[in-house]
């Protein structure tokens, strides 16, 4: 498991139905963790600074674009989470970092 995975999860709540879920936890502390920290997807694009959209490809594993919700950050217990999808690209990943620095104000 790592920084950029891209998982099924099933997060508890209003949000409750299967979906494409982002690993965005350093790798640092990915090691047998309780939990994770991640990102939802949603197949519903929007034009927001909030979202970053990722194109279906062979090493993502999405069979749709999708855009990340930067503002859906969530930390959830290893049996959420189901099946690898696959991962993102490195720029992917600092496009959703960037974001998530300015969602964040760090």
């Amino acid at each position: 498991m790592k920084r950029g995975d891209l998982y099924y999860v099933n997060p508890p709540g209003f949000l409750g139905k299967v979906r494409p879920a982002v690993i965005v936890q350093a790798n640092a502390f990915n090691h047998n963790p309780p939990s994770v920290t991640l990102c939802l997807l949603t197949s519903t694009l929007v034009d927001s600074r909030l979202r970053v959209t990722l194109q279906p490809s062979k090493g993502n594993g999405l069979d749709k674009p999708s855009q990340v919700m930067i503002d859906k950050v969530m930390t959830l217990p290893l049996d959420r989470l189901s099946n690898r999808i696959g991962a993102l690209s490195a720029d992917e990943l600092d496009q959703i970092g960037a974001s998530l620095r300015a969602w964040m104000d760090l």
